[in-house]
């Protein structure tokens, strides 16, 4: 019949998981969204308590930084500000990333500049209760057997940890 067909680029290189992921990150713009929340976590420290005080962060949309005012004066004395904003903003993110400042009245809206709650609790946070027949099959398993070995670690993991 026919040749079989090739086999892909990505079936013949086996590269570690970090560097997968960098590369899935990197091509999904991953590096310019760790900058954009470091700025947004950083926010009252870059602009300083005044700056702070009046704008929090809406989050950007193709080079323009969307800013929340609390009220019309502070939205005025912010589009007034817009210089040194985008002079500090840009600062931060070591490039010319913002190339304009569009404020907007917060209508109860929040901000990027307060830490988000965890989307679920900690690994640690977790308890693995002691089963009551802990033990009772090691000696029912071969020697040699990888099954053997597996059970013996999860043995280990609950005599290490204080129930």
């Amino acid at each position: 019949m026919g040749r079989p067909a090739p086999r892909s680029q990505r079936a013949n290189a086996l590269i570690g998981i970090a560097d997968a992921l960098a590369v899935f990150l990197g091509k999904r713009g991953g590096a310019e969204h760790t900058r954009l929340t470091q700025l947004w976590e950083h926010w009252n420290m870059v602009m300083g308590d005044d700056l702070a005080s009046l704008a929090s962060p809406l989050g950007h949309k193709k080079g323009t930084l969307l800013l929340a005012a609390e009220d019309p004066m502070a939205a005025q004395d912010l589009a007034m500000q817009s210089a040194e904003i985008l002079e500090r903003a840009n600062a931060f993110m070591n490039e010319r990333y913002f190339s304009r400042v569009q404020v907007e009245l917060a209508m109860g809206r929040k901000n990027l500049s307060h830490a988000l709650p965890p989307l679920r609790p900690k690994p640690q946070d977790y308890h693995v209760p002691r089963p009551k027949n802990l033990g009772s099959l090691k000696d029912t398993l071969p020697l040699d057997s990888p099954i053997r070995r597996c059970y013996e670690a999860y043995l280990r993991y609950f005599s290490h940890r204080q129930n």
